[in-house]
């Protein structure tokens, strides 16, 4: 199971879609913290992944108000850096 967890992370990571989709087919679960508190959504935010948003986004049950133990959501993450189509998404 953890392996499955670890490969969504990388997919999320590396804006890699169709491993994402796969991967949630596949049950694994998709809004899983880290020791950080950050979920898929956070990493695919933060570099821009749109795809990948949009898949997990998709499954209408991430939480896009997840805060890192930081205090920062994806949405901070997005605007930062400059995503605004992806930061249009998470306001929807």
């Amino acid at each position: 199971k953890w392996l499955n967890v670890a490969r969504l992370y990388n997919a999320a990571k590396r804006g890699d879609a169709a491993v994402l989709r796969r991967l949630i087919e596949e049950c694994v679960p998709f809004d899983h913290r880290n020791v950080h508190g950050v979920t898929p959504l956070w990493h695919a935010a933060h570099p821009g992944h749109i795809e990948v948003v949009k898949a997990l986004l998709a499954t209408n049950a991430v939480d896009v108000n997840v805060r890192s133990i930081a205090g920062r959501t994806p949405i901070f993450w997005a605007s930062a850096n400059g995503h605004a189509e992806i930061v249009e998404l998470l306001l929807r």
